[in-house]
Formats: structure tokens, C-alpha cells, sequence
């Protein structure tokens, strides 16, 4: 047995309802008596209406489905896109820095290359400079010892000691009556001038004695006889004599120079210093 619905019904119902109103109105008109076509659906039993009723919300949620789907599909796509484009900014940026950096560091590089021959020639200037200097300082030494040792020069007397001599062999004359002795070179405890500096030196040296005595006085370089002064005895009323001699020498550093007196002569001297030795550098070698 079949079973309708209500909704069935009423749809019946309305259909018959709206035939009997067509057809009394084509009994008022015959010409125009044209049967309807029926706008109603057929009547579907029962038992088919919960099967289309489920298949047309099967089919609504799956076009709605469909429609999620390709909406979720269309907004990915799109926050796809604008994450490459993002990316692609972002890779074209960090590019340009790292194209910017690149450039910074050859300009740093350059900078520091510069630097680095600059300090060269600083150290090269300030090497320079310093061998310059050391030169000048050993000019100037050099110079303050010509300065120094240019000023040689001494004299001296034997001194209040009257008679001196003979001996039998020759004797190294002291002279300790000392004028002056700049640079020291002289040694008024042994006699000897010792050459401080390389160069030539003017020496002189005189003696005294009685005429009735026979006086003899070498100068001496270095144990060898350079000049000498001598006065024969004479027999005649005693008087004094003196003799003198000078020399200019080229000496080397570390010459002595001194006078003897030769075997069996002797000398005089008293306080007016009448026998003397002296030297001084005329300039350096």
C-alpha cells in the first residue's frame, strides 16, 4: 500500500483545483479551450522522496565542498604568489645589500692596502731617519771630540831644581813646574806626552846650563831620537847659555814624545824657568 505525503497531497489538490478553474473558464470561452500543460511535477510516491531529498543535500554540500575547495585552493594559489614576490623583494634586497657590502669591503680593502703602503713608507721614512739621525750623532761626537781633543796643548818647566845631572846613562827629564795642560795628555809624574788624537803636533823644548858644562837634550817619538840641542864646555869665565829647538810631528794615537838628557851632561833651572818642554795640536789627521 502506498502512503502519500501531505505535501504530496496538497500539490494534488492545488492541481485539480486550478484544472476545474481552466475548464470553467473554457465553458464561458470554447474558442479558446486549449488544455493546459500541467506546470506541476508528477506526483512522486513516497518512497522515493526521502532518496531525492538526500541526494539533492548529498549534492549541495558537495558543490559546497567543491567550492570551499577551489576558494581554499584560489587563496593559497594567491598567498603563494605573494609569498614569491615577498621572497623574490626580499632576495633582490638582501642582492642589493650584499652588492652594496661587497662594495664596501673592496673600498675597505682598498683603504686598508693604502694604509698598509703608507706604514710601509712611514716605517721606510722613519728607518731613514734613523740611520740619518745615528750618522748625525756620530758626526756630532765625532765633532765634539775634534772640539775636545783639538784643544791639545801644554808647557811646563822643570822648576825650582838648580842643578840636574850628569849620569852615566840618559835619563827621561820630568817637568812638574806644569802651565797648562789641556786635554791631559801630558804626565808631569813621568814626562810624557801620549798623542790623544791623530794629527800634527808642534813641539818645542829648551835648556840651560853653565858655559863651563857640557849640555846635551834629546826629543824622543816612540823611544827614537828625533832632534837634539847640545852645548860644549868652554873654557872661559862661567856664564850661562841656553839652546832651543822645535819640530812639527805627524803623530798617530798612542805616540809618546818626551826629552833626555843625554849621558854625562846636565842642566840648570831655578824659578825664572829657564828649561822647558812644550806641545800643542795644530790639527787632526
Amino acid at each position: 500500500m502506498t502512503m502519500e505525503t501531505n505535501e504530496d497531497i496538497l500539490y494534488a489538490n492545488k492541481d485539480v483545483i486550478e484544472f476545474k478553474n481552466q475548464k470553467a473558464d473554457l465553458g464561458n470561452n470554447p474558442q479558446d479551450a486549449v488544455i493546459p500543460k500541467s506546470t506541476t511535477q508528477p506526483v512522486i510516491s513516497g518512497s522515493d522522496s526521502p532518496w531525492r531529498r538526500t541526494f539533492l543535500i548529498i549534492a549541495v554540500c558537495l558543490g559546497l565542498l567543491y567550492v570551499l575547495m577551489l576558494a581554499g585552493s584560489i587563496f593559497l594559489f594567491v598567498q603563494y604568489v605573494q609569498t614569491q614576490e615577498a621572497q623574490v623583494i626580499s632576495n633582490t634586497e638582501l642582492k642589493t645589500q650584499v652588492k652594496n657590502l661587497t662594495a664596501e669591503l673592496m673600498v675597505s680593502k682598498t683603504k686598508v692596502a693604502d694604509l698598509e703602503n703608507r706604514t710601509a713608507e712611514l716605517k721606510t721614512q722613519v728607518k731613514n731617519l734613523t740611520a740619518e739621525l745615528m750618522v748625525s750623532e756620530t758626526k756630532v761626537a765625532d765633532l765634539g771630540n775634534r772640539i775636545a781633543v783639538s784643544q791639545v796643548v801644554f808647557a811646563a818647566s822643570m822648576g825650582n831644581r838648580r842643578n840636574y845631572g850628569p849620569f852615566s846613562y840618559s835619563v827621561t827629564m820630568v817637568y812638574e813646574n806644569v802651565f797648562i795642560n789641556s786635554g791631559g795628555a801630558y804626565n808631569s809624574g813621568t814626562g810624557i806626552f801620549t798623542t790623544p788624537v791623530s794629527g800634527v803636533y808642534f813641539f818645542m823644548y829648551s835648556g840651560h846650563s853653565v858655559s863651563t858644562r857640557t849640555m846635551g837634550l834629546w826629543l824622543m817619538k816612540n823611544g827614537v831620537q828625533v832632534l837634539s840641542i847640545f852645548n860644549h864646555a868652554l873654557d872661559c869665565n862661567p856664564s850661562y847659555i841656553t839652546g832651543s829647538n822645535s819640530i812639527s810631528l805627524a803623530l798617530e794615537v798612542g805616540d809618546q814624545v818626551y826629552i833626555q838628557l843625554y849621558p854625562y851632561t846636565w842642566v840648570f833651572d831655578d824659578s825664572t824657568s829657564h828649561t822647558t818642554f812644550t806641545g800643542q795640536l795644530l790639527f787632526t789627521l
